[in-house]
């Protein structure tokens, strides 16, 4: 028996399990190291530090969370719950949290794709995209008849962009059945 507590380790492997375990410098250490920030957002890591916020409506659903966009070198970075809207009251729900998820997903959609006469999918620009998209549905509907087409909408959708998809269709497009 040792006068050690510990009766299967000696007091220097105790150190070296402490250190592990416990470090007050290094890597990981440096990189969480919180700084003053700008734009009334209290402290955060140098990383993470913004260039500049701006505000968006969280698009996971229908409740319109507002969600501060931290900006760095023009692109998204981080994001925090708008303490000042009455919808959230700065908080956000962990889809929230996860918002930026769908803009750095690897497999996002950024142009349109139109597939061509040999069924693959080329790049077109966003002006021919809406005009083919308008023609196309034109054509089903002078074929057969405006009741041929219809939306759904979503619950992801806030009330404003609601209320546009619902006038494009219907005095856009002339779409008889809408959600």
């Amino acid at each position: 028996m040792t006068d050690h507590p510990n009766q299967f380790a000696g007091p220097g492997l105790l150190k070296k399990a402490e250190n592990l375990l416990r470090q007050f410098d290094g890597p990981l250490t440096r990189e969480l190291i919180k700084k003053p920030a700008k734009f009334g957002l209290s402290s955060l890591p140098e990383r993470i530090q913004p260039d500049s916020t701006t505000s968006a409506v969280c698009g996971y659903c229908s409740t319109g969370c507002s969600l501060r966009v931290h900006r760095k070198d023009d692109q998204a970075i981080n994001i925090t719950p708008d303490l000042d809207y009455p919808v959230n009251l700065g908080m956000a729900c962990p889809k929230g949290w996860e918002a930026l998820a769908a803009i750095k997903a690897d497999d996002r959609g950024t142009t349109p794709l139109l597939k061509n006469e040999q069924g693959e999918h080329v790049a077109i620009d966003w002006d021919s995209a809406a005009s083919t998209f308008v023609d196309r549905m034109k054509a089903i509907q002078e074929k057969h008849g405006k009741a041929s087409v219809a939306f759904l909408s979503t619950g992801q959708m806030p009330m404003e962009e609601m209320a546009l998809l619902g006038s494009f269709a219907k005095f856009g497009m002339g779409v008889v059945h809408g959600d």
